[in-house]
């Protein structure tokens, strides 16, 4: 509760859902992910099966949807990513990461209460499509059956992905969509811009 009302000279949140977190950052700024697409690119989708990058899953299931992710994982085949001791490892190499994510058909996110996973936006950046469930920031940031494929029904998530599995230009036409979402909302170049923003400004107002 006391690190809640910590604010600074210039408070910065990456979503609006966790500035509203926050007591007292009514007037803190909100500077969103910024992904490098021209790193981020180049999906392929010739593995037909999914693909979710999640760090110590299992203890995190309150906020990453673990369960739900083992439900899917019944029907549907999904590789992961990420360190979990005994399950998968992470890729500490991001050349190493972009072609992963891009050589699996879709990206299965299944966050709870996470504002928006960094590795979804680094997937939807690749072009790869995009199968996720519609929790805090996911459904502002992408759109159902437009650029993603977004559900908080198990039935439904598992149908989406093998809508995916058995249409690979679906999968491309999303995929793209979703790439073109990330371009326009989450550029690494109006990242930058926005930081250097903050920087300068409080760099005059300490002069």
């Amino acid at each position: 509760k006391e690190i809640k009302t910590w604010v600074g000279d210039m408070s910065v949140f990456i979503t609006e859902n966790n500035k509203k977190s926050w007591e007292g950052a009514e007037s803190a700024l909100v500077i969103p992910h910024g992904i490098n697409t021209d790193i981020f690119k180049g999906y392929t989708g010739e593995l037909n099966r999914g693909l979710s990058i999640v760090n110590h899953f299992a203890s995190r299931d309150i906020f990453c949807g673990w369960n739900l992710w083992n439900e899917i994982r019944k029907e549907i085949p999904v590789d992961l990513v990420g360190e979990n001791p005994g399950i998968s490892q992470s890729i500490n190499s991001v050349p190493e990461l972009v072609k992963t994510i891009g050589q699996h058909r879709f990206f299965l996110n299944t966050s709870l209460l996470s504002p928006i996973p960094l590795s979804l936006i680094e997937a939807a950046a690749v072009g790869c499509p995009i199968v996720s469930t519609a929790n805090c920031e996911v459904p502002k940031a992408f759109t159902h059956n437009v650029n993603a494929l977004l559900s908080n029904d198990p039935a439904e998530l598992i149908q989406f992905c093998k809508e995916f599995m058995n249409d690979p230009e679906k999968a491309k036409s999303f995929g793209l969509a979703a790439r073109q979402m990330v371009l326009e909302k989450y550029s690494h170049i109006n990242f930058v811009k926005q930081w250097n923003s903050v920087f300068q400004t409080l760099y005059e107002s300490k002069r």
